[in-house]
């Protein structure tokens, strides 16, 4: 199947597509989102360079925070409660069946504290439906892709058609809220080693049956996706990870009206708590409370704005692409193609009548 370009958001036009959330966290970060202005006038949220699309935290202000001790006499802290200003965009059109393309310079570095994510959710939950396709927790390295549902849905351990590791199978809310089904990438999938490769495209494929995620870094961008007009999914190979429908279980019913969402966010249930005491992966011995001598996440992100200097998306584009119609497909045929289609349909007609004529002649001499 062929997939087309149906809409484009690049630095012409990205912040007309996207709402800025500014309601507190529901996710319980110490983080405040800020609105359009205030984000504009800290530098939040930005055209780069004029071509591409900056968003990013406060890195300059000292917080303070309830039980702080560790501000010396020369901070200038600030007294605020809601936590450090960042962003959360959501856009204005949703997304359903289809291939949704991103395609970043860079994401937010592997920095304790930090809780930054793009991915998609369905807000009128009928039903339950979130894709986490880019999800960092503090020094994490590589990324984590994770599926939420209403309905018992299980993804299966299959190494045949996905190359994503250390896989999750409950997607359920009700059995396993936090962490859902998912599969983690390689190192180069998330933060400081994204970013050394010069970043990367991610790919979100949504079908009647099927929901696949890809990472092509920098120097690895299939032929269809870098000349952006018609994807094929020649030569993309596996996927991270690939979800199929089953009973109870169907992607167009489970995934549909997913409004795309980029937010930075900072602590809150996946970054602090109990997890600012463990490490963030396999692959570190230390946790982030062994790392920074900090007893909490807050306390942390309060007292040290200059650590968060790295923690910012850089997005070339996001594309979307709808499957090519029947209908769209016929019309690249030429005129006089159709004339011979109409042509041969009159000619059949004419047989048909040509014969009940003759059948009619045959029973009457009968």
């Amino acid at each position: 199947m062929t997939y087309e370009l149906a809409s484009v958001y690049d630095y012409t036009n990205f912040f007309n597509n996207f709402s800025f959330f500014s309601a507190s966290d529901p996710t319980h970060g110490f983080v405040q989102y800020v609105d359009a202005n205030t984000a504009r006038s800290f530098g939040l949220a930005q055209v780069f360079n004029n071509t591409q699309i900056y968003v990013g935290v406060d890195n300059s202000t000292t917080l303070n925070y309830p039980g702080d001790n560790s501000l010396t006499g020369n901070d200038s802290p600030v007294s605020i409660s809601n936590g450090r200003k960042s962003v959360r965009l959501e856009s204005r059109q949703t997304f359903d069946q289809g291939v949704l393309i991103a395609d970043f310079a860079h994401l937010p570095g592997s920095v304790c504290g930090t809780w930054p994510a793009y991915w998609t959710y369905n807000y009128a939950e009928d039903p339950y439906g979130e894709v986490d396709v880019i999800e960092g927790v503090n020094n994490q390295i590589g990324d984590i892709i994770s599926l939420h549902t209403s309905a018992t849905c299980s993804l299966k351990v299959d190494p045949q058609s996905q190359t994503g590791t250390d896989v999750r199978t409950d997607c359920s809310l009700a059995t396993n809220y936090v962490d859902g089904c998912g599969v983690s990438g390689p190192p180069n999938s998330y933060g400081d080693l994204f970013n050394t490769q010069g970043g990367g495209v991610w790919a979100l494929w949504l079908d009647k049956d099927d929901l696949a995620v890809w990472l092509f870094p920098r120097m690895s961008i299939p032929d269809d996706i870098a000349k952006g007009k018609q994807l094929t999914f020649n030569n993309w190979g596996k996927p991270l990870l690939h979800f199929k429908s089953q009973t109870g279980c169907r992607v167009m019913d489970q995934w549909r009206n997913q409004t795309i969402i980029f937010n930075i966010d900072f602590c809150g249930e996946n970054a602090g708590g109990s997890n600012w005491n463990q490490p963030a992966s396999s692959s570190s011995s230390q946790s982030c409370a062994d790392i920074t001598g900090s007893s909490s996440c807050e306390a942390y992100v309060a007292a040290n704005p200059q650590a968060f200097s790295n923690s910012y998306f850089l997005i070339n584009s996001v594309k979307m692409y709808k499957a090519q119609s029947p209908a769209t497909m016929n019309e690249t045929f030429s005129s006089d193609v159709v004339s011979t289609r109409q042509s041969s349909g009159h000619v059949v007609l004419l047989l048909v009548l040509g014969w009940g004529l003759v059948a009619g002649w045959f029973s009457s001499l009968v």
